[in-house]
């Protein structure tokens, strides 16, 4: 089953549309945007639509001075520019290399001129996992590692 879905092409594991905004757009409104779609990246695209970077929760983490307010800051100054991508016929046993490669969560999926055609995160890849087991394997009871311990450890 995970060699099968490992050759499938990326496009039949991406569930959602991106969320393609400019690299002018404010942070605040980015992050607005991201929270109101549930999604933990955007895609920037220059205006031919061509991509340029992607943006993600980590970014705002991992960049974002404390003394900053991201009401003034726009999206092209914490995004990071030029990402990997994927094209949507790729299989997807390489685009999870390339995520594991760069510690990505998030890949963009473009067509041959760039433009962004979907996204690929790590929770699409596990929802098709999961997908492809029987529901008697994922109903199974954990199995505890090890007894309980008495309290105190006594």
């Amino acid at each position: 089953m995970l060699s099968e879905l490992a050759n499938d092409p990326v496009r039949n594991v991406a569930r959602r549309q991106p969320i393609v905004v400019t690299g002018d757009q404010p942070v605040f409104a980015v992050l607005e945007r991201m929270c109101d779609d549930r999604q933990g990246a955007v895609l920037i695209c220059d205006e031919q639509g061509i991509l340029v970077g992607i943006f993600t929760e980590r970014d705002v983490l991992l960049k974002l001075g404390a003394d900053e307010t991201l009401r003034e800051r726009a999206v092209e100054d914490l995004m990071t520019r030029s990402p990997h991508s994927a094209k949507a016929e790729d299989n997807l046993g390489t685009a999870l290399h390339q995520m594991k490669e760069g510690a990505f969560r998030h890949l963009p999926i473009v067509d041959q001129q760039m433009r962004p055609v979907g996204i690929l995160s790590i929770r699409d890849v596990l929802v098709a996992v999961a997908d492809g087991f029987p529901q008697e394997i994922l109903n199974l009871p954990p199995v505890p590692l090890r007894g309980a311990s008495p309290i105190d450890g006594g």
